[in-house]
């Protein structure tokens, strides 16, 4: 229901506490749980509902990154401006990240996570071996090139976000350069 304060002002009524997102993301959360307690079987059932909720969000993922980055370029109106805020969310990222790897390395080493679980048997080598080999070094040109998406579509199938970053900043930039419109 709008209530009119003013000609040109619109006052909404509250949203009801039940309708809103983080209250609904909480009780789910909460419901999810007293369910995998107290009946751990029908939890494990429900996982095929819990892939498909993951799945709906890694869906929705790339393309609001993409436009958020590519509208939010396009609004601010000068490269500058654009480079000056690309700078201090780098700084930011920076301090968060590394204020968050000190955080995971004290929590570490105080709760000892594994200490006292058995080494893998023989038969995990084969496994292990995958990763290693998929995991081999490159060269600073081969990792250069891999951020580097070579068509528009790739990234967007396969998840790839920095790629898809790229081509939203090439994207807003290209918005910026066209001016007025």
């Amino acid at each position: 229901i709008a209530l009119e304060a003013h000609p040109h002002h619109v006052v909404r009524a509250p949203r009801p506490l039940w309708r809103h997102p983080n209250i609904l993301i909480i009780v789910a959360v909460a419901l999810g749980a007293y369910v995998g307690w107290l009946n751990p079987p029908l939890g494990a059932n429900l996982k095929p509902l819990a892939d498909a909720f993951i799945g709906f969000v890694k869906l929705l993922i790339a393309p609001i990154v993409f436009l958020v980055v590519v509208t939010g370029i396009a609004q601010v109106g000068d490269m500058r401006k654009v480079g000056s805020i690309g700078v201090k969310a780098f700084v930011y990222f920076e301090i968060t990240t590394t204020f968050a790897l000190a955080i995971g390395l004290l929590v570490g080493n105080w709760a000892q996570p594994g200490a006292g679980v058995a080494p893998p048997g023989a038969g995990a080598a084969k496994e292990v071996a995958r990763y290693v080999k998929d995991g081999a070094p490159m060269s600073f040109w081969d990792f250069f090139f891999k951020l580097l998406p070579d068509n528009l579509i790739h990234p967007f199938l396969t998840g790839n976000l920095v790629q898809i970053l790229i081509i939203a900043m090439l994207a807003g930039a290209s918005l910026l350069a066209l001016g007025e419109r």
